[in-house]
């Protein structure tokens, strides 16, 4: 939905139309981790749904060499695309370079190029860039000079940025700080509103209604994806379900008696149900993970809010600057900290934690000013809605004859 979001915003701000006016878009897939089983195909499927996006034509796909997920099983789109991976790279490159000659205007009035970072580079972001300034080095040139730089930096994605990745988005970030969006940081940390906790919470209370009536497909594709993707995450045989914390003997026997429930051929929402319902077990749930359980006993799709935010932060920049604290200047020294992978930017009063990388680029970590301040929360829950159902409708207008 992110990607949805900020193109239909980019499209709305510079006045741009017509079917020719899209970003490049580079799918890094993770048939390892992330992607394996039917979870590629469905997250292929919403893209056709959501962006009217065809892979390959619109956007490239790339992997890594091991393929091999969990189950042992090797996707079997997974050689292919490592086989044409020189090629994948090749056309987002020569995108970007002709990209980076768009404008007319005279050298210093030049328009910024926008960089959206809303996924774990796992070198795939380092190869591009390199194949930038290696083929184009004008381009490459330019772009460094006229990026403007906009990072989601929850944990599972700067402990997916190898260490060329990370190079490379430096060294684009040179004309303006980068800006760092942590959906912790954004939301007010300790002080968040708890409607913030999941995209599912956060979602506007019509948003499922639209959808299913915008496009019954996408919505089961939705459902379905949730199912197998998030439903993944709390199968009781992930090691991560209770992640810092350890049952009793009395507990690992009750939830031996859940654990079959997941076997559920109707699906996971039987035993996620029997597992909220038992307190003691249930508040020994990972944190991060007890929405999803949540969500699938209620019958909902959860999913994080993650890189939503960063068209939040644009949003609200463009329109209600005063609800943000931290969010211009020149920033400070942003760093990573390569074991938990938390993010930030070094102030007087802030230093680095001891482990942190300080990576030699300026960033901004923005928050909004007042965590409870409803009028802007509701806003912002509205404008998520509005953007995504606004760019399904005109790439529905756009692919008609």
């Amino acid at each position: 939905m992110a990607i949805a979001q900020l193109w239909e915003w980019k499209l709305e701000r510079l006045g741009l139309r017509g079917s020719r006016a899209r970003p490049v878009i580079i799918f890094g897939a993770d048939f390892a981790h992330k992607d394996g089983c039917t979870v590629f195909e469905k997250k292929l499927l919403m893209a056709r749904l959501m962006l009217g996006l065809e892979p390959g034509r619109d956007f490239q796909i790339l992997c890594s060499q091991n393929s091999t997920y969990y189950d042992k099983t090797v996707h079997p789109l997974a050689e292919s695309l490592w086989d044409r991976r020189e090629a994948s790279l090749a056309v987002p490159a020569e995108e970007i370079s002709r990209l980076s000659r768009r404008g007319g205007k005279p050298e210093g009035e030049e328009p910024e190029l926008d960089l959206y970072i809303i996924a774990p580079g796992r070198g795939h972001l380092g190869d591009l860039f390199s194949a930038v300034e290696t083929r184009y080095p004008d381009a490459f040139e330019r772009l460094c000079k006229r990026a403007h730089v906009v990072m989601y930096t929850g944990s599972f994605n700067t402990t997916g940025m190898e260490s060329r990745d990370l190079d490379y988005v430096c060294r684009i970030a040179q004309s303006t700080p980068l800006i760092d969006i942590s959906k912790f940081v954004f939301f007010g940390k300790a002080d968040a509103d708890p409607v913030t906790a999941s995209a599912d919470s956060f979602a506007s209370p019509t948003l499922a209604e639209s959808l299913s009536e915008a496009s019954p497909l996408l919505a089961a594709a939705i459902f379905v994806f949730a199912e197998e993707f998030q439903g993944n995450l709390i199968r009781p045989e992930k090691w991560s379900l209770f992640r810092g914390n350890t049952l009793t003997e009395e507990e690992q026997s009750r939830f031996r008696e859940i654990v079959p429930l997941a076997n559920d051929p109707r699906g996971l929402q039987k035993y996620a149900e029997t597992l909220m319902k038992d307190e003691g077990i249930f508040e020994k749930v990972a944190s991060y993970k007890q929405s999803t359980v949540k969500a699938f006993a209620l019958g909902t799709c959860d999913a994080p809010l993650c890189d939503e935010v960063c068209f939040l932060f644009e949003w609200c920049l463009a329109n209600s600057p005063e609800a943000l604290v931290e969010a211009a200047g020149d920033g400070g020294e942003w760093w990573i900290d390569p074991d938990n992978g938390f993010s930030g930017v070094v102030t007087k009063d802030r230093p680095a934690p001891e482990k942190a990388r300080c990576l030699g680029a300026r960033a901004l970590q923005p928050s909004m000013k007042d965590p409870k301040d409803q009028v802007i929360l509701q806003t912002m829950r509205k404008v998520l809605e509005e953007y995504v159902l606004r760019h399904m409708a005109s790439h529905h207008c756009r692919s008609d004859p």
